[in-house]
């Protein structure tokens, strides 16, 4: 009688290591899906609003053409790119902020004159 339980015994503890061995499997191959998904998972958001703009004058010029000083109304766009991190609140970001930073971005360009620094006709001190 012992020894059928102890025969019992290790059949059962044979399963449980099977099972356990198959749980461990199965368990590095969702955490091998689940990295992957993590490495790709991006965002990215386009935000626009009408708000979302300034006036500025500016000037083309490049050897052989100097345009005159005209001005433009710029309409403005955010894109964001992200990871897969959710916030504690559930969200991925707080478009309050995103507006804020844009409009406060607009209303520092209104009406201001875009100079082009990088021009190789221009020398700018």
């Amino acid at each position: 009688m012992v020894s059928q339980q102890v025969a019992g015994a290790a059949s059962i503890n044979k399963i449980q290591a099977q099972v356990i061995s198959e749980y461990q499997l199965q368990l590095a191959a969702m955490q091998t899906q689940l990295a992957k998904l993590s490495c790709e998972t991006q965002f990215e958001i386009y935000v626009s609003k009408d708000t979302f703009k300034f006036n500025a004058a500016h000037f083309v010029a490049y050897p052989g053409f100097r345009e005159r000083l005209h001005g433009h109304c710029y309409r403005v766009s955010v894109k964001l790119l992200g990871g897969h991190q959710i916030g504690r609140d559930g969200y991925v970001l707080d478009f309050g902020c995103v507006k804020s930073v844009a409009k406060d971005v607009c209303k520092k360009l209104n009406e201001y004159f875009l100079v082009p620094m990088l021009s190789d006709v221009l020398t700018i001190v």
